[in-house]
């Protein structure tokens, strides 16, 4: 949307808050009111009105009815007025509601100073990143992104044990969607090879000798189903030309 644009829908909109009665609508009409009143906001912030936003975000949040939305909508804004401290403990809190939201954990790193644009981090900034993210991953044991997130920066032996404790519980339940989840990650040629020679270590430990699961696990029809999944996707990978590597 142009700035123009955004303008005149801001204008439009609150032309329309005017013909309200006392500013609010009626009992049955609460809900869309709010998201009205979010969208507005969310054009404030878009068009670059970031203080207006965030003043006008307080003086209508009570409101609005989706009090998600709202925490949402505030720590937005917090990042962009470099409010970082309350954009971190905010961030934090929404994350104990929802420790599976990617963007809630990007959000984190935008306001600790650890986010890149284009996914490239200094050694120290990568250990600071795997700090993070073993800290959050003590708070929030059963998150998949949490888990998954430091594949993207991790290097190494630490991408290798990073990628085995992400990998082995969701390849136990047979999850179809592995591949597609770790395609990224084949644009990385050292990244391939370590994924390829892991998931052939794990295949090979399952079905010689019962590891990983153990000898008479329920779930090793499951494991075999994941790996075959895996392999299937990978042996498309390869045909399509969609990554580099090994």
């Amino acid at each position: 949307m142009t700035l123009n644009c955004g303008a005149k829908a801001i204008e439009i909109l609150e032309a329309y808050e005017g013909t309200l009665e006392d500013d609010y609508p009626p009992e049955n009409e609460r809900c869309e009111h709010g998201e009205m009143l979010l969208y507005k906001i969310s054009l404030l912030e878009e068009c670059g009105f970031i203080q207006r936003a965030y003043e006008e975000l307080l003086k209508k949040e009570f409101k609005i009815v989706d009090k998600l939305a709202v925490k949402e909508q505030l720590v937005s804004l917090f990042v962009k007025l470099d409010c970082l401290e309350e954009g971190d403990k905010l961030y934090r809190a929404l994350l104990s509601m929802n420790p599976d939201n990617y963007r809630y954990y990007e959000g984190l790193q935008k306001c600790v100073g650890l986010f890149s644009e284009n996914g490239l981090y200094s050694p120290d900034e990568i250990d600071r990143l795997d700090a993070l993210y073993k800290s959050l991953g003590q708070e929030y044991r059963w998150s998949s992104a949490v888990k998954r997130i430091p594949l993207d920066f991790l290097q190494g032996e630490k991408f290798w044990e990073a990628a085995d404790n992400y990998i082995r519980p969701l390849l136990t339940k047979g999850v179809p969607s592995l591949f597609s989840d770790l395609s990224p990650l084949y644009d990385h040629p050292n990244k391939a090879d370590i994924l390829e020679q892991l998931i052939l270590e794990l295949e090979h430990s399952v079905r010689t000798t019962g590891d990983t699961l153990g000898v008479g696990s329920p779930y090793l029809d499951d494991f075999s189903e994941g790996i075959i999944w895996f392999e299937g996707g990978l042996s498309q990978g390869m045909e399509e030309g969609s990554y580099g590597g090994g």
